[in-house]
């Protein structure tokens, strides 16, 4: 799903971001390209939201043959879809566990609270796992 552009000469990667074509930055001096916005808790999390760009900007996203890219044939409905809906699921859950991970805390209150999101999202032991060996 993610592919390697040029966009002004910048090598980005476009990608889907919470739902939306995205052009994400490899290098943290590109964080002062036009229309470049923090999205993120970390420091390289910088992207262009590929729907803030006009048609001329558009036309300025190249693939590595020099082609330019047509977005809309990049990602389908699918796969925007599959992307919202990993987001619906797993969004609050990451940010409560990335919070008691990293803080090594776990309250009574907050356990019961996490166990009920847990079971309204269907979220399994091994998917709790996966995103707590991400932290690591």
């Amino acid at each position: 799903m993610n592919k390697e552009i040029l966009y002004n000469d910048h090598p980005l990667t476009l990608l889907l971001f919470h739902g939306s074509p995205c052009l994400w930055i490899h290098y943290p001096e590109q964080e002062s390209i036009p229309k470049m916005e923090f999205v993120g808790g970390y420091p390289n999390e910088w992207c262009i939201d590929v729907c803030n760009l006009t048609d001329e900007e558009k036309s300025q996203i190249k693939d590595e043959d020099g082609n330019t890219v047509d977005i809309s044939k990049e990602f389908n409905e699918r796969d925007i879809e599959e992307v919202k809906e990993s987001i619906k699921k797993y969004s609050n859950i990451y940010i409560v566990l990335e919070g008691v991970f990293n803080k090594n805390i776990y309250p009574l209150e907050l356990q019961k609270a996490f166990d009920e999101e847990l079971k309204k999202r269907n979220i399994t032991e091994q998917e709790i796992e996966e995103i707590k060996n991400r932290k690591k």
